[in-house]
């Protein structure tokens, strides 16, 4: 094995001959590991100092991190159209409301109710004018 082969790929760090893992970045050598049993195919680098990030573990802990319930731009714009059919065309919010699957059954079943209380009552008003 020569020099150039005992540095770490990825950092060019010197490692130690035959260690499975670079101390600097963390990067894990699977041919320089033994596979002790056939059940641990690598084993994770436990490093002091800084080891390279579990990139997963991150993109994980970001996506927790975030708001899930706040909506994004497509959202806005369903909700806007939404708002605007319901101002100008009931039956049309309804069919967009329940198509496009905005929001959760139980809203989608209240704003249904709601509506359809409001015109059996502009119903009944208008022909009690008569």
């Amino acid at each position: 094995m020569s020099r150039k082969d005992q540095d770490c790929r990825n950092c060019g760090a010197p490692r130690e001959a035959g260690a499975g893992v670079c101390p600097y970045c963390g990067t894990v050598y699977p041919d320089q590991i033994p596979n002790v049993g056939g059940s641990v195919p690598y084993a994770k680098p436990i490093t002091p100092g800084r080891a390279a990030p579990d990139w997963q573990d991150v993109a994980r802990k970001v996506a927790t991190d975030q708001d899930v319930r706040r909506p994004d731009a497509v959202q806005w714009r369903q909700i806007a159209i939404f708002f605007l059919l319901i101002f100008f065309c009931q039956p049309v919010a309804l069919l967009y409301m329940w198509s496009h699957r905005m929001w959760s059954i139980t809203t989608r079943v209240t704003v249904t109710i709601l509506v359809l209380g409001w015109w059996t009552y502009f119903i009944i008003a208008v022909s009690g004018q008569q």
